[in-house]
Protein backbone atom coordinates (compact mmCIF):
# COMPACT_ATOMS: atom_id res chain seq x y z
CA UNK A 1 0.00 0.00 0.00
CA UNK A 2 1.54 3.54 -0.89
CA UNK A 3 0.10 6.70 0.49
CA UNK A 4 -1.27 9.16 -1.99
CA UNK A 5 1.21 11.83 -1.06
CA UNK A 6 4.38 9.70 -2.22
CA UNK A 7 2.92 8.81 -5.87
CA UNK A 8 1.51 12.43 -6.29
CA UNK A 9 5.39 13.71 -5.48
CA UNK A 10 6.45 10.97 -7.75
CA UNK A 11 3.78 12.29 -10.21
CA UNK A 12 4.88 15.82 -10.14
CA UNK A 13 8.78 15.02 -10.15
CA UNK A 14 7.84 13.45 -13.70
CA UNK A 15 6.23 16.67 -14.93
CA UNK A 16 2.33 16.10 -14.22
CA UNK A 17 1.00 19.28 -12.50
CA UNK A 18 -2.15 19.35 -10.50
CA UNK A 19 -4.80 21.26 -12.49
CA UNK A 20 -8.38 21.12 -10.95
CA UNK A 21 -9.47 19.66 -7.78
CA UNK A 22 -13.02 19.57 -6.20
CA UNK A 23 -14.86 16.95 -4.21
CA UNK A 24 -11.94 15.22 -2.98
CA UNK A 25 -10.52 14.54 -6.44
CA UNK A 26 -6.93 16.32 -7.76
CA UNK A 27 -6.45 16.12 -11.72
CA UNK A 28 -3.14 16.37 -12.83
CA UNK A 29 -1.89 17.11 -16.31
CA UNK A 30 0.87 16.95 -18.20
CA UNK A 31 2.55 20.07 -20.62
CA UNK A 32 3.33 17.08 -23.25
CA UNK A 33 1.42 13.96 -23.00
CA UNK A 34 -1.95 13.75 -23.83
CA UNK A 35 -4.86 12.94 -20.67
CA UNK A 36 -5.44 13.43 -16.94
CA UNK A 37 -4.44 11.14 -14.20
CA UNK A 38 -7.31 11.78 -11.43
CA UNK A 39 -6.66 10.56 -7.55
CA UNK A 40 -8.15 11.29 -4.40
CA UNK A 41 -6.63 14.33 -2.72
CA UNK A 42 -7.78 13.13 1.14
CA UNK A 43 -4.83 10.90 3.03
CA UNK A 44 -5.30 7.30 2.43
CA UNK A 45 -3.40 4.48 0.73
CA UNK A 46 -3.93 2.80 -2.39
CA UNK A 47 -3.22 -1.03 -3.30
CA UNK A 48 -0.22 -1.71 -5.11
CA UNK A 49 -2.15 -2.79 -8.18
CA UNK A 50 -3.78 0.83 -8.69
CA UNK A 51 -0.59 2.46 -8.14
CA UNK A 52 0.37 0.33 -10.59
CA UNK A 53 -2.08 1.02 -13.10
CA UNK A 54 -2.27 5.03 -12.49
CA UNK A 55 1.93 4.91 -13.04
CA UNK A 56 1.57 2.95 -16.18
CA UNK A 57 -1.47 5.89 -17.55
CA UNK A 58 1.32 8.72 -16.28
CA UNK A 59 4.30 6.74 -18.37
CA UNK A 60 6.38 6.30 -15.69
CA UNK A 61 8.06 2.88 -15.42
CA UNK A 62 8.83 1.09 -12.51
CA UNK A 63 7.48 0.88 -8.93
CA UNK A 64 8.21 4.80 -8.19
CA UNK A 65 5.68 5.35 -5.22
Amino acid sequence: MAKIKKLLKALEGAGWEPTEERGGLVQLAHPKRAGRVTLPSHKCSLPDEVIAQVLASAGIKGKGA
